[in-house]
Parts: C-alpha cells; structure tokens; sequence
C-alpha cells in the first residue's frame, strides 16, 4: 500500500511478475504516470491504486486480475480506454468515478459489459 503515492514525477513503470496485488493507492497522484505494464501474476488492484492519474491514458488489465477495488481509476481524467478481461468478475461501482471520457473494452457478455452497461460507460467489444 502506497508505494508510489504521490510519486508526481514519476511517468513509466513496469511491475515485475510474482506480484499478486496492486495495493491501495499504490500509485495514487501520480499525475505524470503516462502508461504502467502489470504482469500477469496479478489478481487484485487496491481500492484507490491509481486515482488521480490524470496523464493516464489508457491500461490494459491482464487476464489473471478478478477484481478492480473501489476508487481504483477515479479521477484520471485523461482514461480514455481500458481493456478488461473475461476474468475481472468484480468491479467496484465508483472505479472509474470521474473518468468523463473513458470507453471500456471486452468481450460481449462479459462483466465487463454488464458493468459498463450499469454506470453509463461507453463499451466497445473486442
């Protein structure tokens, strides 16, 4: 947990594989983090792990990942995509709280889908 917090220089970061949880706002205010690689032995991203990102464009979560916690992407303001996998089967509803401009892609009938669906995000199937 808050590891990178308020890291505000920081712009790239490629997490090593082992990891199993993003913790809570690992990487919160981090508001020059541009793009971030997370391995695959990843299966949980903390409540508020990266809110307030705002020069976050775009993160692909991988296929290990089962739940993305609360406040997790809130306030990056510049997400505009994020990729998420058949395997994420829980999203907290503010998640993306704040992210006007986010579309979030999947596979059609996925979580993923059912929970853009509910909070008014634009989904795009892939």
């Amino acid at each position: 947990d808050y590891v990178f917090y308020e890291c505000r220089n920081l712009t790239c970061i490629t997490l090593l594989g082992g990891l199993k949880k993003i913790g809570d706002r690992a990487f919160s205010d981090c508001t020059s983090l541009t793009n971030i690689t997370i391995p695959d032995s990843v299966t949980e991203i903390g409540d508020s792990a990266f809110s307030d990102c705002t020069s976050l464009t775009s993160i692909t979560i991988p296929d290990s990942v089962t739940k993305i916690g609360y406040w997790t992407f809130s306030d990056c303001t510049s997400l505009t995509n994020i990729i998420i996998p058949d395997s994420v089967t829980e999203i907290d509803s503010s998640a993306f709280y704040g992210c006007t401009s986010l579309t979030v892609s999947g596979s059609a009938g996925s979580y993923a889908e059912t929970y853009a669906k509910e909070n008014n995000i634009q989904f795009v199937a892939e």
